[in-house]
């Protein structure tokens, strides 16, 4: 009796382990879009300025 709920707990907790782990993948994974998307504006915001300095240096 005490082996088998010793047995039920360990296999509760390794689910809630593994789904935790899988949730805190998720959110990392998130974290990497969001970073890749600001680098993306970030570069793109700097080739804006870039061609603007140019531009003003043409006229």
């Amino acid at each position: 009796m005490i082996l088998s709920s010793i047995l039920i707990l360990t296999i509760i907790s390794i689910i809630i382990s593994i789904s935790l782990w899988k949730k805190e993948r998720m959110k990392r994974m998130r974290d990497f879009i969001k970073i890749k998307s600001l680098v993306n504006y970030n570069l793109w915001s700097a080739t804006l300025l870039i061609m603007q300095l140019k531009l003003r240096k043409i006229f």
